[in-house]
């Protein structure tokens, strides 16, 4: 009978082997959640912000007035396109150029088909005012802001109020007390 001399390693080379495992282990689980920690932030929504802006709120019957619509993101844009209604008792949809179409009381922006991307795109609309009171111009569904890829970002959005008068002494007057009441809120704080 035979015996077979097997050789035990050294008990300090077993416990360096171990060590070395599950050093081996943590670093590979920290390189892996740091490429899961990078997925995660471009896998965020982008979104995109739409402004509704008028140089003058308070008009007179006749006056022609320019609403601005802007949009804005930080990621950039590549196509916009979204309804708008106003009173049309109050405002005349005039002209808002070859992406902006409008009636009687409502208009559509179209503009999807942008071959590079923008962080910030204006839409001029032209209005008339038609009679005295108070009316708005508002988003409203559908619409849709497209980012890299034709994906859909999120929207925050608000509207515009505009005052219409029958005369300009109205419209002076009404002037007058915003900037008297300017200057007491001023003289308060």
């Amino acid at each position: 009978m035979s015996r077979k001399n097997y050789h035990f390693p050294n008990r300090e080379i077993v416990i360096y082997k171990k060590i070395s495992r599950v050093l081996l282990g943590i670093l590979l689980f920290g390189v892996l959640g740091i490429f899961s920690v990078s997925e995660e932030k471009t896998a965020e929504a982008a979104s995109a912000s739409i402004s509704i802006q008028s140089k003058e709120n308070k008009l007179v019957k006749g006056d022609t007035v320019y609403v601005l619509v802007t949009v804005s993101s930080m990621s950039e844009i590549y196509g916009f396109e979204a309804y708008f209604s106003y009173d049309n008792r109050y405002l005349r949809f005039v002209s808002g150029g070859k992406l902006v179409h409008g009636n009687d009381d409502a208009f559509h922006i179209q503009d999807v088909e942008r071959s590079t991307g923008t962080n910030k795109i204006v839409y001029s609309i032209k209005f008339k005012a038609r009679k005295a009171g108070s009316t708005s111009v508002e988003l409203k569904k559908p619409y849709r802001v497209l980012g890299e890829g034709s994906t859909k970002m999120s929207i925050s959005y608000d509207s515009i109020n505009m005052l219409i008068v029958e005369k300009r002494e109205q419209a002076a007057h009404c002037k007058s007390k915003v900037a008297i009441l300017r200057q007491v809120l001023s003289f308060l704080c």
